[in-house]
């Protein structure tokens, strides 16, 4: 969370200090605003300081012509950072994923937490979206499908990779892209669900770059309903398959879909997925 400084208003007649205030415009349960205000002259508004639980903020409703509320957040700390260089983007005018692992604490449970992009102006750079990635189910605690579809089989489509022995493969020299897509299963009921995919690396500690990222997909209104992107260190074990689930809600407008569960690849390893399925 950002936020300023603590103190009174500052005396008629001296220098004013810019300050961070939170800015609530109107009534109701709007989003609050973070923005430096500048000047905040004696007479045109109330100013208050307030102390906040972790994570909640308290704001004091007062009837004036400009109302602005102070806050104080006990902790304004970075988790976790990462920084990106020209070098990481192998190829120009094109997305790319990057992750930024991170550990939350269990004494910041239900604190309110950002995910800021500082830009160094050096080059043109367009940022597509900002997503969380909760924890993925792993091995046992995936579960078992109650339908599956082998990835080389007729039922699921390839654009990138290979078919080897009983699985579909990628490796440094593939290109880029989808290794599976489909296979576009139209009877799932609308509720809580779970797809799944085993899958094998072959290295899984030389860096932490992006391998695969596994999709949800609605053919129909052609969106993304979840993804997960796994760095090779999601892998326990080299060359062995690893099951991988990515749960996800089918909401009722979505019911009767034809639903994808596509691999996108980057060519930074070998991997084979040997299944794919879903409960």
């Amino acid at each position: 969370a950002v936020l300023g400084s603590r103190g009174d208003r500052l005396a008629p007649g001296r220098p004013r200090r810019r300050r961070w205030l939170v800015r609530r415009p109107g009534h109701g349960r709007r989003p609050v605003d973070l923005r430096p205000l500048r000047h905040q002259h004696p007479g045109r508004g109330q100013c208050r300081g307030l102390e906040t639980d972790p994570g909640r903020f308290g704001l004091a409703r007062q009837p004036t012509r400009r109302r602005a509320e102070r806050l104080r957040f006990h902790q304004w700390d970075t988790i976790a950072s990462r920084t990106i260089t020209l070098a990481d983007w192998p190829v120009a005018s094109q997305s790319e994923y990057f992750t930024v692992p991170f550990t939350l604490p269990a004494a910041r449970k239900g604190h309110y937490l950002e995910f800021y992009t500082r830009y160094v102006p050096s080059t043109s750079v367009k940022l597509d979206r900002i997503g969380l990635a909760l924890p993925t189910p792993v091995g046992a605690q995936a579960g078992a499908a109650t339908t599956s579809w082998e990835a080389e089989g007729a039922a699921i489509g390839h654009i990138v990779g290979f078919a080897e022995g009983d699985g579909w493969a990628a490796s440094t020299a593939s290109a880029a892209g989808f290794m599976t897509y489909g296979p576009y299963v139209g009877s799932l009921a609308a509720g809580e669900h779970t797809a799944l995919w085993a899958l094998m690396i072959d290295n899984n500690d030389y860096d932490e770059q992006p391998i695969v990222r596994l999709e949800v997909y609605d053919a129909a209104q052609g969106d993304v309903i979840t993804d997960r992107t796994l760095t090779r260190r999601a892998w326990a074990q080299t060359m062995q398959h690893q099951t991988f689930g990515l749960p996800f809600t089918l909401d009722a407008s979505r019911a009767g879909h034809p639903i994808e569960f596509r691999t996108y690849f980057w060519p930074r390893a070998y991997v084979r997925v040997d299944k794919i399925g879903a409960r």
